[in-house]
């Protein structure tokens, strides 16, 4: 994956992680699990989502060429 795509990446996560973090720290601890597993489901949306597009962008880029 391209440089600049793989670090759009990066940000979405980290800015997801980050608020997550700062709502763990206003809530209990079943809402605290709660959240873990909804950022866990989020972050391997992000990265699924980014290894789809990509592979997308590459399919057009070959028909494209052919």
């Amino acid at each position: 994956m391209p440089r600049a795509f793989t670090e759009a990446q990066a940000e979405a996560m980290v800015t997801i992680v980050f608020s997550a973090g700062a709502e763990a720290l206003d809530v209990g601890p079943e809402q605290r699990r709660q959240l873990e597993e909804r950022l866990v489901l989020q972050l391997r949306m992000i990265s699924k989502g980014a290894y789809y597009w990509y592979r997308r962008e590459q399919e057009k880029m070959s028909h494209h060429s052919e």
